[in-house]
């Protein structure tokens, strides 16, 4: 399940639908919202009854709520947590770097998020400072500049994070940590706002066809040819390019022509059946290749089970969202009903397509 982040600005100057859009686009399990209503903080200083002066709840649904605010904090903080609520500082922030505030929110964000996988370390609080890293404390507030321009983890806190990751939800949240470190990074390091940075960027790829590979065995040819049917039209309107095997031609290398495939794949369609699972070619060859993509690259994984089978007893499957359940798979479901969950993983598709990832 996706974790909701609501996100509500006090007069601060950020664009922050801007950078909502640009949150969204980029991450595939955080979703983004903006605060319906207005946000007024009264205290000239930020101190543990503001956050009860605000009545801000958080819902069962809702990871987070984030306020950015320009009052300072009464202990000079960038952020504090109550009960899933926080407000975050810009306090005097024209004195500690010349990055936009923009920046700013993009990074805090990030770094509260990957708090929420790891909150047991900070750098010059359980050791030396590390401003480079955003697992530093910010002792010295000046060390917001070098942070956002390096956005990174670094290797020690890394491999920390990597061990306290227990969970499918848990992996995929690093990976939307990562995307966003890498963009934050690449636009703070040469002084650009994000959100124009991002702009520039988007049209960049505007008219690039993203590649969507099919794995799939030939036992399942038909289900192969109506899934192309509903991507057609996304062929036609350049969104995505496909490749499956059908497309080697006589006298082609076939492993080759495979790997290249995979290494340009943006998205990934598994046909997954009895028979997917039984063929050693896609478990041993395609299938790590394919999870080693998602890991290093973003590559989405988008699985479609066709027939009962041992899915959820696969544990290289099983770690990522299916479009359809093993209860509920292609062959026991009528016409009708066929048709909408393949137009369902056709929207899919085209909302991934969409975001450039």
């Amino acid at each position: 399940m996706k974790k909701r982040i609501i996100l509500a600005n006090d007069h601060v100057g950020i664009d922050l639908h801007s950078i909502i859009t640009f949150l969204n686009e980029c991450c595939s399990y955080f979703t983004f919202e903006k605060y319906v209503g207005d946000i007024d903080i009264e205290d000239t200083v930020i101190t543990p009854e503001t956050f009860k002066k605000l009545g801000l709840k958080r819902s069962d649904d809702v990871n987070l709520i984030m306020v950015f605010t320009d009052k300072q904090y009464y202990n000079n903080y960038y952020f504090e947590t109550y009960g899933g609520v926080i407000i975050t500082s810009f306090f005097s922030w024209e004195y500690l770097t010349t990055l936009p505030k923009n920046n700013g929110a993009a990074y805090f964000i990030v770094d509260l998020l990957t708090l929420k996988i790891d909150p047991t370390f900070r750098h010059s609080i359980d050791d030396v400072s590390k401003p480079e890293c955003m697992f530093d404390f910010l002792t010295d507030k000046r060390g917001i500049d070098s942070s956002m321009r390096a956005s990174l983890i670094c290797p020690r806190c890394n491999n920390r994070i990597k061990k306290a990751i227990n969970t499918a939800d848990e992996n995929q949240a690093f990976e939307d940590i990562k995307k966003l470190l890498n963009e934050i990074g690449n636009a703070s390091k040469w002084d650009s706002d994000i959100i124009l940075y991002w702009e520039k960027k988007s049209l960049g790829q505007k008219n690039v066809k993203k590649s969507v590979f099919i794995s799939y065995s030939h036992a399942d040819t038909e289900w192969l040819k109506r899934v192309k049917v509903h991507l057609k039209p996304l062929e036609r309107e350049s969104l995505i390019e496909i490749w499956e095997d059908t497309r080697i031609q006589t006298g082609d290398h076939w492993k080759s022509e495979i790997q290249r495939a995979l290494e340009k794949s943006h998205a990934a369609i598994l046909l997954v059946s009895a028979d997917f699972l039984a063929s050693d070619f896609i478990i041993e060859n395609e299938l790590p290749q394919l999870l080693q993509l998602a890991q290093d690259h973003g590559t989405r994984i988008f699985q479609l089970i066709i027939s009962p089978c041992c899915f959820n007893e696969t544990e290289q499957l099983a770690q990522f969202q299916a479009v359809n359940s093993v209860s509920k798979t292609l062959i026991e479901m009528d016409r009708g009903g066929q048709e909408r969950l393949l137009l369902q993983l056709a929207l899919d598709i085209i909302a991934h397509a969409k975001k450039g990832g």
